[in-house]
């Protein structure tokens, strides 16, 4: 299966992190999920980063209900 994966836009102690756009944290991209994406290779289903952290996700879902 296919994964994305952006550059990394930090590191600490030889980890690599990711900023999040929501809270502006970095973060190990074990702090982030994944989304299945149809768009990026067609024909093919590549799962990509999602863009915020998910904690950050997780505010967002209970604020909308």
């Amino acid at each position: 299966m296919p994964v994305a994966l952006p550059e990394p836009d930090g590191e600490r102690e030889g980890v690599p992190l990711w900023l999040c756009p929501n809270c502006s944290k970095y973060k190990p991209l074990e702090d982030y999920g994944w989304k299945k994406r149809d768009d990026i290779c067609p024909g093919q289903q590549v799962w990509f980063k999602q863009g915020w952290c998910n904690r950050c996700l997780e505010e967002l879902v209970k604020a909308s209900g």
